[in-house]
């Protein structure tokens, strides 16, 4: 069992208009579908500071260029992490938010080869829409 994350935040935002998101802990991963996702386990994520509002894709270029921060989509996985998984699926990729063409949405696509520097049909003012694993919350910290 995960150490307990106290809810209270740990002292003053590091910017103005972020908010406290408690640690906690989540089941994660399954047993019954893909192999990449076994076994299912018991994950503990801490504590972070979160923007109240959405992150743009320029705010998120700005703060990869002031930090060096490379992304969670620009490495590869650790093949020892998934010893199932199909070497092409380790690749370093991010999945990229599609709105539907018709009453329901047919999958999220994953794209190869991406950077957070050149997200596929990113607008400078729109809403960062690609998403990794980790980098959100290394943004967010």
């Amino acid at each position: 069992m995960p150490p307990a994350v106290p809810p209270e935040s740990p002292g003053r935002p590091p910017a103005r208009d972020m908010v406290w998101i408690p640690g906690g802990s989540h089941p994660m991963g399954s047993n019954d579908h893909y192999p990449e996702e076994a076994p299912a386990h018991t994950a503990a994520v801490e504590g972070f500071w979160m923007d109240r509002a959405p992150v743009t894709n320029a705010q998120f270029q700005a703060f990869v260029k002031a930090t060096g921060h490379v992304t969670v989509a620009e490495r590869p996985a650790d093949p020892a992490a998934y010893p199932e998984a199909q070497p092409e699926l380790l690749a370093p990729s991010s999945i990229v938010f599609v709105p539907p063409h018709g009453p329901s949405a047919r999958g999220i696509p994953i794209a190869g080869g991406s950077t957070c520097l050149v997200p596929t049909g990113a607008i400078p003012r729109g809403l960062a829409v690609r998403s990794r694993g980790g980098s959100a919350i290394r943004w967010c910290t």
